[in-house]
């Protein structure tokens, strides 16, 4: 039993790091960009309304991932997280206070600076904490 527990708890760790991985990257890309950000939402949405035994069986026949085993279930679970992680990250960044930004432009720094000194720290909470918290649960609810 208890190698079981530690295997469903790498599977659920490691889904929601290489989920976080993947969109928090992009989401701070697509921030601010609407129309990127629009299209990277959806796709993450369609990908959240399939369902879980749907997507496991698709992923159980195709020959690479193949196998009833942990890598379908891991890339099952990583396209599950990535939903939320995504539309956290996006709306972090954009609910920085415009007065922060134009401070920030105001002081000569430059867009990077601004995003790792400014917005990163201030979206923090809502990008970073709460969908991995979140995740965790519904990922261990999924399995």
């Amino acid at each position: 039993m208890l190698p079981l527990i530690l295997e469903h708890l790498w599977l659920v760790f490691a889904a929601t790091a290489a989920a976080s991985a993947l969109a928090i990257p992009a989401g701070i890309a697509i921030s601010h960009r609407p129309v990127m950000a629009r299209w990277a939402l959806a796709s993450a949405s369609v990908a959240q309304t399939i369902p879980s035994l749907a997507l496991l069986a698709l992923l159980i026949s195709i020959p690479v991932i193949g196998g009833i085993g942990p890598r379908p279930a891991l890339i099952a679970l990583i396209v599950y997280a990535l939903l939320p992680i995504l539309t956290n990250t996006v709306a972090g960044l954009r609910n920085v206070d415009p007065a922060l930004r134009e401070a920030g432009l105001a002081i000569g720094m430059t867009p990077s600076q601004f995003l790792r000194k400014v917005e990163l720290p201030l979206a923090a909470p809502r990008s970073a904490r709460r969908p991995s918290r979140r995740r965790l649960a519904e990922a261990d609810w999924a399995c």
